[in-house]
């Protein structure tokens, strides 16, 4: 029986659309994920340096295996307009078998 592949969920947001494409078109330039979906605009609601904060933003829900997990965070970081950005990531427990190795397609490293 042939195991389906663990897929990962990143979740991360940012300020606005244009800020939401770049950060996704670097990511699937590096093949750290096979796919970004943008959802937007969103309220963020938040306490920052001592202040409840509510902004508007946009959110990447980002799909990659498990062994682009670190490459996916460290670009995030480092392409990432904000100070502290939210990476917050799900392990799937239910994948489709095809869908999971599409990503795992994407992803691999050549």
């Amino acid at each position: 029986m042939h195991e389906t592949p663990c897929i990962l969920v990143c979740l991360t947001t940012v300020k606005d659309g244009d800020q939401a494409r770049a950060l996704a078109q670097t990511i699937l330039e590096h093949r750290a994920a096979a796919c970004v979906q943008i959802d937007g605009p969103i309220e963020s609601h938040y306490r920052w340096e001592g202040r409840d904060c509510c902004d508007q933003e946009y959110r990447l829900m980002i799909k990659t295996v498990a062994g682009q997990a670190t490459a996916l965070r460290e670009l995030i970081r480092q392409h990432h307009p904000y100070d502290q950005p939210q990476i917050v990531t799900l392990k799937s427990i239910d994948v489709d078998a095809g869908y999971a190795q599409w990503v795992q397609q994407q992803t691999a490293t050549q």
